[in-house]
């Protein structure tokens, strides 16, 4: 039996360029979908940062590419994603896609993205077409791609009718909105410009166009495919989404376990497993030596690994900064972000040297080690459509101390409210007092060794690898391709 073919087309992807986890998405999930059975390849711009890498690309033809009036000439680029033998091309144009960012300089978007990913959207149906790729469905990610089921639609339904697509939302705060007056640019006509399709308050949204077009949608947890559907989460997109509810699926992200493993992970001071955690007491004394600290093993060390961004929980941290200095523990932070966060840390870090460190950069190498070495992790997210962290603090026996919201919810499950199943600690309301009193929670729990040492095994025997989110990614695949088959010609 022929394997499924399917054609990824996304922004970023490990290890070609990179700015957030949708690009740990891309890049892991091919790897998997080819372990389960499928034939997957990937499409993405050719960045600066792909050109600056070492990864044996190779100019493959030229295709022209209609970007409003004037016809594009693109350079094509293919190599295999690393240590694979999946194909891996690349849309190459200097002016649009070769600069220092992805999306945006020094926090300011490029006033010419919607031309840049118009570009994307078309260029990838014409690589496909000029490659002889035919694909079973296309796995389309976030708003950059969302013109290329209506692209199908209107212009390629000759070439990709039967192709199923499946348009994964990663966060619903990224919209790709723009003014109409870039509209003409994409060479749609203007009655695809009205509410019941791609317009959006007066503008044209590429995120709503791959919502109301694609065969089917999906998100990266099932919590958060509940919540886009609402007011609070949906960031004015949920009444459109409500009118695909049926169509719309929760896919849980995973972790590549190859890259976070306690057994085999280069940065980290010892190795452990479940069975014998003498390893990650090791682990914890070692980082705490790197950020200065006396070895106190019965103090719990807390880890927080993350972007600064009110998003991510930072505002109720620095709400709550005082009563979480006074608990009986000490904080290693992590990450990059937003400039006031940046001096607020440096501040507390300076007042209070011997119970919290500061790392105010992206630092690979200390990230494993703070996984390994902590006693918990604080991920206090105000939405978190899925969230990594979490799942790789459990591969590590670092207990997740979580706001129960999106992916977090559907995978810390709350050790006082099952003592059974418990991996984690979590709360419901967005304040720094609920998020102070599951520290103190959590606390409590560590201080119990025999019921500290079963949450972490617990935590410890979960499996959140890819190769299970791609199962299900092939159950969608499948049924997008037939609700193609059985549409061609209608609702799209």
């Amino acid at each position: 039996m022929a394997k499924f073919n399917v054609v990824i087309v996304v922004s970023e992807a490990v290890p070609f360029a990179k700015t957030g986890g949708l690009a740990d998405v891309a890049g892991s999930l091919p790897k998997a979908l080819a372990k389960v059975g499928a034939k997957p390849t990937l499409i993405m711009p050719y960045y600066k940062e792909v050109s600056r890498g070492d990864f044996g690309e190779k100019k493959i033809g030229r295709i022209d590419v209609p970007v409003g009036a004037n016809s594009v000439t693109t350079t094509v680029y293919g190599t295999e994603i690393p240590d694979t033998n999946i194909p891996a091309y690349f849309i190459g144009h200097d002016p649009y896609f070769y600069r220092d960012g992805l999306y945006q300089e020094r926090g300011i978007d490029y006033p010419d993205n919607a031309e840049r990913f118009t570009l994307l959207c078309r260029g990838a149906l014409e690589l496909m077409i000029h490659e002889r790729i035919k694909p079973d469905c296309l796995h389309l990610h976030d708003w950059q791609t969302g013109l290329i089921p209506i692209y199908i639609a209107d212009h390629y339904g000759a070439d990709f009718g039967d192709t199923g697509t499946l348009f994964t939302i990663h966060n619903t705060g990224y919209q790709g909105n723009f003014d109409k007056k870039y509209f003409p640019i994409t060479n749609l006509p203007w009655n695809r410009f009205q509410i019941n399709d791609m317009e959006f308050f007066g503008q044209f949204s590429f995120l709503k166009a791959g919502i109301v077009h694609a065969d089917l949608i999906s998100t990266v947890s099932e919590r958060y495919a509940e919540e886009i559907q609402t007011p609070e989460f949906g960031f004015v997109m949920d009444g459109v989404l409500r009118q695909r509810r049926s169509d719309l699926h929760g896919v849980l992200n995973g972790i590549d376990y190859t890259t976070w493993n306690p057994k085999t992970d280069p940065h980290m001071a010892a190795p452990f497993k479940s069975e014998d955690l003498k390893g990650k007491a090791a682990c914890k004394q070692a980082l705490e030596k790197e950020n200065g600290f006396r070895h106190e093993p019965k103090t719990a060390l807390v880890g927080i690994i993350s972007r600064l961004a009110d998003q991510k929980g930072f505002d109720i941290i620095v709400d709550g900064i005082d009563s979480i200095l006074q608990l009986p523990c000490r904080y290693v932070l992590l990450g990059t972000g937003d400039r006031k966060y940046h001096r607020l840390f440096e501040e507390v870090a300076k007042r209070h040297p011997k119970k919290f460190s500061a790392h105010l950069l992206f630092d690979e190498g200390m990230a494993h080690r703070i996984y390994a070495g902590a006693d918990m992790i604080l991920m206090p997210s105000r939405y978190e459509p899925c969230g990594l962290g979490q799942m790789i603090a459990m591969a590590y026996g670092t207990v997740p101390v979580v706001r129960g919201t999106g992916g977090l919810a559907d995978t810390v499950t709350d050790g006082d409210a099952n003592k059974r199943e418990g991996v984690g600690f979590t709360f419901e309301r967005y304040t720094a007092r609920a998020m102070v009193e599951a520290m103190e929670r959590a606390i409590v729990a560590y201080k119990a060794p025999r019921r500290w040492r079963g949450i972490i095994r617990r935590a410890m025997a979960k499996d959140f690898s890819w190769e299970r989110s791609a199962r299900e990614y092939i159950k969608l695949y499948r049924a997008a391709r037939r609700k193609a088959k059985t549409c061609k010609g209608g609702r799209r």
